[in-house]
């Protein structure tokens, strides 16, 4: 970009001395000045340059374009972002009225339009302006180098924002693109990106592979900014994998390559690794202010010295100066506009919304937050300390929400709820000692399932679309499904490859579609972004309808808090329980128990979860709701006693929650027409060579009996489209198939008579309107657990398809016992009771009408989500409507008929 920059200008320059008249020749000597001045004197030299173009009417030259983005340049260093971004507008505009520039000149223009919106750190706006280079210019093959360089920008721009999945997208990408058109420069470019992408999702195995097709690449180029990027990348994978002395090697290898520079980010690396790795807290110190010396004109780096300096005095204990450093951090930012030297005082969150790198901020004010709660404990839990911890972890929990606005992509997604994780924790920690409930009920509700929340806020913001843009959007959510189904199917590594760069091809149109209906449309933009969360007295006035309890867990790293709230008081607890046992419960849990030893295992295990995490919450019993955190267990199966079965089942109607949040958004729809209340689905047999479902389609008959219009799709009618195009508008769906999930990255599936239907295939779906989808098939509940998210299962999928509640299964049960359950759940559904009660009802007469019932047959079918009755419509007022409705035919058809003879 610096080469053509340089002949752009000679050329105008050129073309003024030539073309125009006497008095438009000053102007190139003014240029030529420009390149040795700085400050006013830069300033005013360009501001005659812009007079005089102006008067020698060459406004549309590339020239006078250069002048205006070194003016709007200047003023970001002055930090008048609104005259930077009057400048750019201006050329904005000009360019898109005069389009008759040459390709690479347009280009030119607007690679400095998103470079100034960079230098201003609005990376909303520069992702913009470089997505309209990517449509605009890249079929044109002259301009291959400079596309390559785009796409590794925005790339760059992605690992900033931490949308470490989107990054590596675009990357890729590149790297394909400077291999088609032979530019292994910035292919290596992409490749080190795509390195680092991966080694800040932890992913360290996929990032050193990246890292060694770089550096093979590179030995062709000799080209020092390239090896100086590979070393720091080395240096960042070395740090991350815990190796201190060959990182710090790394890095100043890096500081050598450039004897003559000062180099200020690698003495942040170095002292982070004396820091995080090595713990030597001295040395890092040492690194760290060595470095902030030779910052120049960077306020963001500054805030990272700032801040890693301040966590070097709170690992010491050096709590004041730790927080005087911290708080410096946001003082010293011209951008921020603060300056208030309270050091209890934090910067309203809003002033954070249009920064770049929030990560910085976000990191400090975490560390900021919890060193005021370490000084708090070391000070006898000092009230006012722990308020000034509070109010900072509030202000952090916005940026967290601001943040949530930039990462699209679902691994990035995940990644930074498992990184804000700790966040949370302490928040709630906070809270528990100033004994702060509301707040603390706020905190537990943001610290899960964000995505499920999201997910809801988007089905609901689709409202808002016209019929247009929701088909466009259907129309690349089915695209991509198809590639991906390729993707599985794909037998060599060509047809991968392909199929990928189609799919990131894909989804950069899609992402751009999606931004296009976010500023276009206030309202679809106010409904997904969303973040607002319910209050206490909300969810107890949704209690009292039951007159039921809502208790959530939070398990730390350091701690387990529960939070009990009933229809009339709220209680906060921290519990002494790690979740070790959790996963060995349910394994027992699912088992055929044949043996005493087995017996006793089960029973102690369970009465152990019990003592720890329930008895000492003195919950009522009666109606249970459970939000639960990380591996879900079947609370019912847990035993008050080590010696005989004494299950919780029989003290509570249990049903689980994803959230309160879940429970109070995701209304269920009141109202369906008599014919949509029951659908049954029963394959049977299936193409994909599975076991048949023997007796599945009489258990349908018999709870279909249950209504008066019921639908069935049996056998071959049991179709994936079948289910996609009627099950939606149903109250009830019964389904009996296979299933398969596992704790790992296999996405769970569900089978029909033709074909398998994945999680990913809802997001094509509109929203479901079902109030009770009853998933009676192995393992439906079972996924990858996902810190802060809970459990990504085939239920979870649905329940983000707005489905309010899902009965679902947590392990493999036997298909008769299966049937058995399942119709006794219907015959007290009927009955009007709640879903919790009908359930507990099912299950209490299973193990009572069933000899040696144990857990594996009956406790691995749950409710999760709304536990409120279905009510049945009375069959007797169906007659009488049927009876008045053939009455009144018959009376009209003998009228008919009695006119007729008198016409005849």
């Amino acid at each position: 970009m610096a080469n053509l920059l340089k002949t752009l200008i000679i050329i105008s320059l050129f073309l003024v001395s030539f073309d125009k008249k006497n008095d438009c020749q000053g102007i190139a000597e003014l240029l030529k000045k420009v390149e040795n001045l700085e400050g006013n004197e830069k300033i005013n030299t360009l501001k005659k340059a812009k007079t005089l173009l102006e008067k020698c009417q060459l406004v549309n030259d590339s020239t006078y374009h250069f002048i205006l983005f070194e003016l709007s340049n200047s003023h970001i260093l002055e930090g008048n972002t609104e005259a930077h971004d009057r400048l750019t507008k201006i050329v904005q505009n000009q360019i898109k009225i005069n389009n008759t520039l040459p390709s690479n000149s347009l280009l030119w223009s607007w690679w400095i339009i998103g470079r100034n919106y960079g230098m201003a750190k609005n990376n909303a706006k520069k992702i913009e302006t470089f997505d309209y280079i990517l449509e605009n210019f890249k079929k044109d093959p002259k301009l291959s180098n400079q596309i390559a360089q785009v796409y590794e920008t925005i790339a760059g721009i992605y690992i900033q924002q931490g949308d470490y999945e989107k990054a590596f997208s675009y990357a890729s990408i590149g790297e394909n693109y400077s291999n088609i058109h032979h530019n292994p420069k910035w292919a290596v470019m992409n490749i080190l990106l795509k390195s680092k992408a991966k080694n800040m999702m932890g992913q360290s195995d996929l990032a050193i592979k990246e890292l060694d097709k770089a550096i093979i690449l590179s030995k062709k180029l000799n080209d020092k900014n390239i090896s100086s990027t590979i070393f720091r990348n080395k240096g960042y994978l070395l740090r991350n994998l815990g190796k201190g002395e060959e990182a710090v090697l790394a890095f100043s290898q890096v500081k050598k390559m450039y004897p003559d520079k000062k180099f200020p980010l690698m003495d942040l690396d170095i002292g982070f690794v004396y820091y995080e790795v090595e713990k030597n807290y001295d040395k890092a110190l040492k690194a760290f202010q060595i470095g902030i010396g030779n910052v120049e004109n960077d306020d963001y780096l500054k805030v990272r010295f700032l801040d890693n300096i301040g966590a070097v005095y709170w690992k010491k204990q050096d709590f004041a100066t730790a927080l005087k450093y911290y708080h410096q951090g946001f003082t010293d930012f011209k951008k921020l506009s603060f300056k208030n030297q309270d050091i209890a005082q934090n910067p309203v969150p809003i002033l954070f919304k249009n920064l770049g790198l929030k990560d910085f901020f976000l990191t400090l004010l975490q560390d900021k937050a919890i060193c005021w709660l370490d000084y708090a404990k070391a000070s006898n839990n000092n009230k006012n300390y722990l308020k000034n911890a509070l109010q900072t972890y509030e202000v952090a929990d916005k940026l967290i929400d601001y943040m949530r606005y930039e990462h699209t992509g679902t691994q990035s997604k995940y990644f930074w709820r498992n990184k804000t994780r700790s966040t949370y924790e302490s928040a709630i920690e906070t809270c528990f000692l100033l004994k702060d409930y509301e707040k603390a009920f706020y905190f537990f509700e943001k610290s899960r399932s964000v995505l499920l929340n999201d997910k809801l806020n988007e089905l609901g913001a689709k409202q808002k679309l016209s019929e247009g843009d929701l088909q466009q959007e259907k129309d690349f959510q089915k695209q991509i499904s198809e590639i991906n189904a390729s993707l599985e199917k794909a037998q060599n590594t060509k047809q991968k490859s392909d199929l990928n760069n189609q799919l990131i091809d894909l989804q950069e149109q899609q992402d751009r579609f999606v931004r296009t209906l976010e500023t276009k449309n206030p309202a679809y933009f106010q409904i997904k972004y969303d973040t607002t969360t319910y209050r206490l007295k909300q969810i107890q006035d949704y209690l009292k309808v039951n007159n039921g309890s809502l208790v959530e867990y939070f398990m730390g790293d350091s701690a387990t808090y529960a939070i009990v709230i009933s229809p009339q008081n709220v209680s906060l607890k921290k519990l002494n329980y790690k979740a070790n046992n959790i996963q060995a419960f349910t394994n027992l849990c699912s088992k055929k128990i044949s043996t005493k030893a087995e017996l006793n295992a089960f029973l102690g295990l369970g009465s152990s979860i019990y003592q720890n995490v329930v008895m000492p919450l003195n919950i009522p019993k009666g109606h249970l709701i459970i939000s639960q955190d990380g591996a879900f267990i079947p609370f019912e199966a847990l035993s008050k006693s080590t010696n005989k079965p004494d299950y919780l089942l029989h003290d509570f109607m249990i049903s689980y929650t994803y959230s309160a949040q879940f429970l109070l958004r995701n209304n269920p729809k009141n109202y369906f027409l008599p014919n949509r209340k029951f659908i049954g689905i029963a394959p049977v047999n299936f193409t994909q060579k599975l076991n048949p479902l023997n007796g599945s389609d009489k258990s349908i008959e018999n709870i279909a009996d249950n209504y008066f219009w019921n639908s069935k799709m049996i056998g071959q009618e049991g179709s994936k489209k079948s289910f996609l195009t009627q099950a939606k508008n149903y109250q009830i769906v019964q389904i009996y198939t296979h299933a398969f999930a596992d704790s790992n990255e296999t996405e769970p599936r569900i089978y029909f008579a033709d074909s398998t239907l994945k999680v990913s295939d809802l997001s094509i779906e509109n929203r479901f309107n079902t109030n009770l989808l009853v998933l009676s098939a192995c393992k439906t509940g079972v996924g990858k657990v996902a810190k802060g998210e809970g459990v990504l299962s085939l239920a979870r999928g649905f329940s983000m398809a707005g489905i309010s509640s899902t009965i679902t299964s947590l392990w493999s049960i036997e298909d008769r016992d299966t049937y058995t359950l399942t119709e006794l759940f219907y015959k007290y559904l009927n009955e009007g009771l709640p879903k919790d009660e009908a359930l507990q009802k099912a299950k209490i007469e299973f193990i009572t009408s069933t000899e040696n019932a144990m857990p594996n047959a009956w406790a691995g079918m749950v409710l999760i989500g709304d536990s409120l009755s279905i009510k049945k419509h009375n069959q007797l007022i169906y007659w009488i409507l049927f009876g008045i409705l053939t009455i009144a035919l018959s009376i009209l058809w003998f009228r008919k008929t009695q006119k007729r003879k008198v016409l005849g």
